[in-house]
């Protein structure tokens, strides 16, 4: 069963980059395996890279998923996309729904269609965390709570 790891890349630091990978970590202690855009798709430090084939072959991943992942911690218009993607998937598919956690640091503000979707029940899973270790801390607990 695959995880899709969303957030901010195009933009982001190598330091974020290091955390959806720790973060797919942690999902393969499940059995789970993560689908990592950076890795698999988009190499942000290639200039070279057609947005095309980026988008196809990550809504292509994101569809095939079973449970989403996204840092929402950072502004970014993908992520944004994918989030609506899925739960517009998730309200026409009612009988397959596909989990939707969200990840956000403690103290940033985070857009209000995000919230306004954790609000309305449209993401599964909304998790403030203090730093990456909380975050990864909070994400292991809940994901060993759906294992059961």
């Amino acid at each position: 069963m695959s995880v899709y790891i969303a957030g901010a890349l195009q933009y982001a630091s190598k330091d974020k980059r290091v955390f959806y990978e720790e973060i797919g970590r942690t999902v393969k202690k499940f059995g789970l395996e993560p689908y990592i855009p950076h890795l698999h798709t988009a190499n942000p430090d290639n200039p070279t890279t057609d947005p095309a084939y980026v988008r196809k072959k990550n809504m292509e991943a994101l569809l095939k998923s079973k449970i989403i992942v996204a840092d929402v911690s950072e502004p970014t218009t993908g992520t944004g996309m994918e989030l609506e993607r899925i739960i517009t998937f998730n309200v026409t598919n009612p009988n397959n729904r596909k989990p939707i956690i969200c990840l956000a640091k403690d103290g940033v503000e985070v857009s209000w269609m995000v919230e306004g979707a954790a609000l309305s029940g449209e993401i599964d899973y909304y998790i403030r965390y203090r730093d990456e270790d909380d975050a990864l801390r909070k994400l292991e607990n809940l994901l060993k709570r759906l294992a059961k």
